[in-house]
């Protein structure tokens, strides 16, 4: 006969062993990851040599932290092994902020992000699965792109890089090199022109008058000689747009850098002039702008529904003319611009999202020193059913285009009652 304490031991003994199996069982208990789940636990990697990587369960993803330096350029790339598809996005510093997003790169399902750093620190990568299930093996590289192989600014004012006021650009200087940027000023507006030197160890500063030619200052060390860096400050006489010149001091010196133009008392300026500080707009919302100074431009971002179609529109207030453009993740491809609608000054483009994802949006005047107000809306488009009859194939169709500009405009609009049969009548204005 077995007592009840016997059965007790009995059935506590198999109720240990078979948490036991369950707990070893388990992916969680045996799951140990290569990598941190975060910034906080980033694992530092270093310039030009490649780490691998492991995505071991679904859901799973890598975080990763590189030094970078202003002015520099740099390559992010992954090489698959096991993983069918990588997904990378590159963060700030503060481990937090979205600078760059990649999915397939060069028709791979590999990814790859090329990138100039607008100052010095610690930067943040994360890796990922297409599909959250997805594991496998993959490789992480970040490498330095050697830009003295190629130039990455003008030799001449004729095409020189333009440098937004408010705005940094990075440089790379080669040997016997020289780079030209141009600026708008307005007058009376005092202006800052300064370099910050990379691996560039001295820049030389030149400004130079509307005519790209007549030379107006210059400065080889700022602050008296305490930095090897340049530093010009101007006072506009009169609207238009300037030059600047970059070279190193010596003509082997070689290296990185970056540019700026600022005004010594920033003029208000209600959004970004860059992608990387855009104004988050939502969709369905409609936000006031205002190009405030010569060559002001405004960014904003919003997101996006795969498979969702958009219309971004900009209403003229005060503004006349306006210049709209959408661009990729990256805040650098440009995926559609628009000038003018219809007969209007004012700018509206539609696209379709593939993916969900940021996407940023750029607004300027069409003059450098057209000045005023204006709206952005961002909002979802649909071409909804006009009743026609009985029928429910029937739609309205309205198209619209004009050639020319201001005045000498001639506007064409297409209406079509009927879809099926494409009947329409063509007006000329």
């Amino acid at each position: 006969m077995i007592c009840d304490d016997q059965m007790k031991n009995k059935y506590t003994f198999l109720y240990v062993i078979i948490i036991t199996l369950l707990f070893v069982a388990s992916p969680a208990a045996s799951f140990a990851d290569d990598h941190g789940d975060d910034a906080l636990s980033a694992t530092a990697v270093s310039i030009g040599v490649e780490i691998a990587g492991d995505l071991e369960l679904g859901e799973d993803i890598d975080w990763f932290s590189f030094d970078a330096v202003i002015g520099e350029r740099y390559t992010i790339d992954t090489t698959l092994g096991t993983l069918a598809d990588t997904v990378l996005y590159l963060y700030s510093t503060d481990g937090v902020t979205p600078l760059v997003f990649n999915d397939d790169a060069f028709g791979l399902l590999a990814s790859s992000i090329t990138w100039s750093c607008p100052i010095s620190g610690t930067y943040y990568i994360r890796v990922e699965a297409y599909a959250h299930y997805q594991t496998g093996t993959y490789s992480l590289l970040v490498s330095q792109v050697d830009e003295a192989l190629e130039d990455d600014h003008p030799d001449s004012a004729a095409n020189a890089t333009t440098a937004a006021v408010g705005s940094v650009v990075n440089g790379f200087m080669s040997e016997y090199d020289e780079d030209w940027f141009s600026f708008a000023a307005t007058r009376g507006v005092e202006y800052i022109i300064e370099t910050e030197l990379g691996s560039l160890p001295d820049s030389v500063l030149y400004l130079y008058d509307t005519d790209g030619v007549t030379e107006l200052d210059s400065n080889d060390d700022n602050d008296n000689g305490e930095t090897l860096a340049s530093k010009i400050t101007w006072t506009c006489e009169l609207t238009g747009v300037y030059y600047v010149r970059v070279t190193g001091y010596f003509l082997s010196d070689t290296g990185g850098y970056s540019l700026s133009v600022t005004t010594s008392s920033a003029p208000d300026d209600d959004h970004s002039n860059e992608f990387m500080t855009a104004t988050q707009v939502e969709v369905g919302s409609v936000t006031d702008g205002s190009i405030e100074y010569a060559a002001d431009e405004d960014w904003y971002r919003f997101s996006t529904v795969t498979d969702t179609q958009y219309e971004i529109t900009v209403t003229l207030d005060s503004l006349k003319d306006s210049v709209l453009e959408l661009y990729s993740t990256d805040g650098v491809t440009l995926i559609d611009s628009s000038d003018d609608l219809a007969d209007s000054t004012a700018s509206m483009l539609t696209w379709t999202a593939q993916d969900e994802a940021y996407y940023y949006i750029r607004v300027t005047a069409y003059s450098v020193g057209d000045l005023g107000d204006y709206k952005l809306e961002v909002s979802t488009f649909s071409d909804a059913p006009v009743s026609a009859g009985d029928s429910d194939d029937s739609k309205c169709f309205i198209a619209a285009a004009s050639f020319g500009k201001g005045r000498e405009k001639t506007s064409i609009s297409i209406i079509a009652a009927d879809m099926n049969r494409l009947s329409g009548l063509i007006l000329l204005n």
